[in-house]
């Protein structure tokens, strides 16, 4: 079955680290490219995003970036994110208070 690329997830970041994305039931996620952008204008933030698999503690940190302010980033993975039923990719921003750094998350589903 093809796999279609599409945005699949969009948002801001956690001040503590939380599911971005879920990969739905009976589906295997591709996860392409991230794109991460400060909103505020006078403070960096350290931001973490990282793989959950389900059921488990997290096992592997995709990116630790300090995004300056007004900064934006293009997170690509030099290991494919690949994400099975129930995996999560979670992210914060490093205890800033939420509502900061906003998160897009590109790829594709096949089920």
């Amino acid at each position: 079955m093809p796999i279609a690329g599409r945005q699949l997830a969009s948002g801001q970041l956690p001040n503590a680290s939380a599911a971005l994305y879920t990969a739905p039931g009976a589906t295997t996620t591709y996860v392409s490219s991230i794109i991460l952008f400060n909103t505020d204008g006078a403070n960096a933030h350290a931001c973490t995003l990282q793989v959950n698999p389900a059921g488990a503690p997290p096992a592997r940190i995709v990116c630790y970036v300090e995004l300056g302010p007004n900064y934006t980033t293009h997170v690509t993975s030099s290991e494919k994110i690949v994400l099975d039923t129930g995996d999560a990719l979670e992210g914060d921003d490093g205890g800033a208070g939420g509502n900061v750094v906003d998160y897009t998350i590109y790829g594709g589903e096949q089920t």
